[in-house]
């Protein structure tokens, strides 16, 4: 082989090996920049609070079920005496 396609060969493979290295570095870019947006991304996050306070909701009912069972029956009592005195 001549000198100048040594020269050519070398050339040739320091280019490609330079898109190669492009497309690495461009392929890493695009992968951090996809794990970033993941990271950040707060689309769902309206549905998570709600699922949250309903959970929390339920399970103070489940705890205070007796206390809240008592007050609404002394409610509507209540209600009822005081309806019953108006109405006659």
């Amino acid at each position: 082989m001549s000198c100048r396609r040594k020269a050519a060969a070398g050339k040739d493979t320091m280019k490609k090996a330079g898109y190669a290295w492009f497309r690495i570095k461009n392929y890493m870019k695009e992968k951090l920049h996809s794990g970033h947006r993941f990271l950040t991304d707060e689309s769902g996050m309206g549905t998570v609070e709600l699922i949250l306070i309903i959970v929390v909701l339920i399970g103070l009912v489940i705890i205070f079920k007796k206390q809240l069972t008592s007050l609404v029956n002394t409610i509507f009592e209540t209600i009822t005496s005081k309806s019953n005195d108006v109405l006659g």
